[in-house]
């Protein structure tokens, strides 16, 4: 199914605008690229950042209310995988761009 942009609707236009916000954060696009080949633990993301782990929990609260990430409850534990698996897509498609530019 071929969509084009000019028949996305207003509704549609403020979820994207918030996806896009969810994964515009340089945190959550590491969380994305840890989650990326399997699912974590909370506490295995966590120990991936140098940060306290109210931040991060914050973080993977946030995307997975907007459903970039599935959470998965085991016992006390909180298990997180990606559920959007276009988002390698849209970045795939996005990179490119980056070559050549002066940072």
């Amino acid at each position: 199914m071929e969509i084009h942009l000019q028949d996305i609707t207003e509704e549609q236009i403020l979820e994207l605008s918030q996806i896009f916000k969810g994964i515009s954060n340089p945190t959550r696009l590491k969380i994305l690229r840890l989650l990326w080949d399997s699912p974590m633990y909370a506490f295995e993301i966590e120990s991936n950042f140098d940060f306290e782990r109210s931040n991060i929990a914050k973080h993977l609260n946030i995307m997975q209310k907007l459903g970039i990430l599935n959470l998965e409850r085991e016992g006390n534990k909180s298990k997180y995988s990606v559920r959007m698996t276009c988002i390698p897509k849209v970045i795939g498609c996005l990179l490119p761009y980056l070559e050549g530019k002066n940072h």
